[in-house]
C-alpha cells in the first residue's frame, strides 16, 4: 500500500472510530440499545480497517502505537457504552414500574365510557383502563386508580355510593353488566 493509502486508511479509520463514540453517546440519551450496537459496529470496523494496514518501515513504531490506542479505545469505549445502556435500559423499566405504582390510588377522570374497557385521565396524562367488577364507569365520571395490568390501569367508580346515590336522584339508570 502506498504512503498515501495508509494515511486514509489511519484516517478513516478514526473517522469511524469518532462516529461510533459519537452513536453510543447519543444512545446513553435515547437508551434504546439499537443505536449502540451501530456504535460498536463502527468501532470494529475501524479496527478491522487498522488490523491489517500496511506502512513504510519508517513509520511502523508510530502505526503500531496509534493501531494499538485505537484498539484498545474502541473496545474499553464500545465496553463500557454497551453496560451504560443496559444500566439506562434498566433504570428506565424500574421508573415505569415505580411510575405505576406511585398512581394507586389516584382520582381520575374517565374520558369514555369504561365498559369493561375504556380511557381515563389521572394526573393530565390518558391511560387504558379496565373496571374491575360493577358497575362500569361512565365518560365523566370519577375514577379511582386500584391496580395496573401491564400498562392498562384498573380502576373503580371514585365514589362508588355516592355516584349511585346522585344517578338514582337524577334518573339516571346506571348500566351494570349481567352475569352470563
Amino acid at each position: 500500500m502506498p504512503v498515501e493509502g495508509w494515511i486514509i486508511s489511519m484516517v478513516g479509520s478514526l473517522l469511524l472510530l469518532a462516529l461510533g463514540v459519537v452513536l453510543m453517546l447519543a444512545d446513553v440519551k435515547l437508551g434504546s440499545g439499537v443505536v449502540s450496537l451501530l456504535g460498536t459496529g463502527c468501532t470494529l470496523i475501524a479496527v478491522i480497517i487498522l488490523l491489517p494496514m500496511e506502512s513504510p518501515p519508517e513509520k511502523w513504531r508510530l502505526v503500531a502505537t496509534i493501531r494499538n490506542i485505537v484498539i484498545v479505545t474502541g473496545v474499553v469505549l464500545s465496553a463500557f457504552f454497551l453496560f451504560m445502556t443496559y444500566k439506562a435500559y434498566e433504570t428506565k423499566k424500574l421508573k415505569r414500574k415505580l411510575d405505576m405504582e406511585s398512581i394507586i390510588g389516584k382520582k381520575g377522570v374517565a374520558k369514555t365510557d369504561v365498559a369493561p374497557k375504556g380511557l381515563v385521565n389521572v394526573e393530565g396524562e390518558l391511560w387504558s383502563a379496565r373496571v374491575k367488577g360493577k358497575p362500569y364507569v361512565m365518560k365523566g365520571e370519577d375514577v379511582e386508580v386500584i391496580g395496573y395490568e401491564g400498562l392498562t390501569l384498573v380502576v373503580k367508580p371514585f365514589n362508588l355510593g355516592e355516584a349511585e346515590r346522585l344517578t338514582k336522584e337524577k334518573g339516571i339508570t346506571r348500566w351494570t353488566p349481567t352475569e352470563d
